[in-house]
């Protein structure tokens, strides 16, 4: 009688690293755009104040 193996093949396991790191790269440059944003933002209201 063979016993049944569990557990996970090394391609799934490098499938789940390679779409781990497309999603960290996609919150990486989101999380980019928005600090930009935000300066951008803080300097016009700094500019405005000014006035």
């Amino acid at each position: 009688m063979r016993k049944i193996q569990s557990g996970f093949t090394l391609i799934e396991l490098m499938i789940v690293v390679a779409i781990n790191g497309l999603i960290t790269e996609i919150a990486k440059h989101n999380y980019q755009n928005y600090t930009k944003r935000s300066r951008v933002a803080e300097g016009m209201l700094l500019k405005k104040k000014k006035k």
